[in-house]
């Protein structure tokens, strides 16, 4: 019995363990790009109804990306008139019916203003604040997807009789040390103050051949910190983007794209950033960076649009 139990023994062997330890996670996911109030869907009655033919009529939205990560975004529109066999629902593939007389597009605005420039290092917390309430100011509505950067402009309060320049100023990597707004930069139009100094509306295009924010641009990244104050001025809704100003022509190498930086009090520099898609650049896809994108629906009805009821549908879907 003895050996017997000694033989047993003999017979075991060393075991290897498959797995220390084990990990399981779950959570709840939630969707990334939501209306500003977290809903996913609003209705909006063009023009109040009735709406009168030859009319335009705009919608006011917001876009919210809840994430740290840029969402490349899209609309996609439907156009109908009740009847007609094109009114889809929204999970339809037919959807994006385009109907004669109605045009939609979908364009955003963004305010100039004058600040308080501060020499670099300086700490205040007045530095890069808008002067607001002195006049001295501009606005900049666009078009958010276009083959070419469609836009409206005016100021006021600027100095009578002189040129000033819209241009896109964008960062190097190093912008503190290599600074200019010539990365690539893009000179937008160029406009001559009357004489009381204002730019009365002026509506432009001009084929950029480039998205803003340009790809090399320090604030294209992810997280650029224009939001919440993140950088120690800037409270922006959309805190990646692209920076537009109003300078001076003669702060402004056209060819170079660069800025002079001599008289920056007399610049109009932006209180939020933009975002633009060049749709003839890389397909239809509008980069949406971490926070909250303004916008307005504009609808323009033909001023021989037959009576009717029409419906106008736009899903923002993923750009892939």
């Amino acid at each position: 019995m003895v050996v017997a139990g000694v033989l047993v023994a003999g017979l075991v062997s060393a075991a290897i363990l498959a797995v220390y330890t084990t990990m399981l996670g779950e959570g709840n996911v939630q969707q990334s790009v939501v209306f500003g109030n977290g809903k996913i869907h609003k209705d909006y009655v063009i023009g109040n109804s009735p709406a009168i033919a030859g009319n335009t009529y705009t919608q006011e939205y917001n876009l919210l990306n809840r994430s740290e990560t840029t969402a490349p975004i899209k609309f996609v529109t439907n156009q109908c008139i009740v009847g007609g066999g094109h009114c889809v629902d929204f999970d339809d593939s037919n959807f994006g019916h385009h109907e004669e007389g109605v045009e939609t597009s979908y364009w955003s605005t963004v305010k100039l203003e004058n600040k308080n420039v501060c020499p670099e290092g300086a700490t205040s917390s007045d530095c890069w604040q808008p002067k607001t309430g002195d006049d001295i100011e501009a606005t900049l509505t666009y078009e958010l997807a276009a083959p070419t950067f469609n836009f409206e402009f005016e100021a006021t309060g600027l100095q009578s009789n002189e040129e000033y320049s819209l241009i896109y100023y964008a960062d190097k990597q190093d912008r503190f040390t290599d600074w200019g707004g010539d990365n690539p930069g893009a000179l937008i139009a160029t406009f001559k103050a009357d004489e009381h100094g204002n730019i009365p509306k002026q509506t432009g295009s001009i084929n950029l051949k480039m998205n803003l924010p340009a790809p090399g641009d320090w604030n294209a990244v992810a997280d650029p910190d224009y939001c919440d104050k993140h950088n120690g001025y800037d409270d922006y809704d959309l805190c990646r983007g692209a920076k537009i100003w109003l300078v001076p022509s003669t702060e402004y190498d056209s060819g170079t794209k660069k800025v002079k930086w001599t008289n920056p009090g007399s610049y109009l520099f932006e209180t939020d950033l933009i975002t633009y898609d060049d749709t003839n650049a890389d397909g239809e896809a509008l980069y949406l960076g971490k926070g909250m994108l303004n916008f307005f629906v504009k609808n323009v009805l033909d001023v021989a649009l037959a009576p009717g009821t029409y419906k106008v549908s736009t899903k923002v879907v993923p750009a892939r």
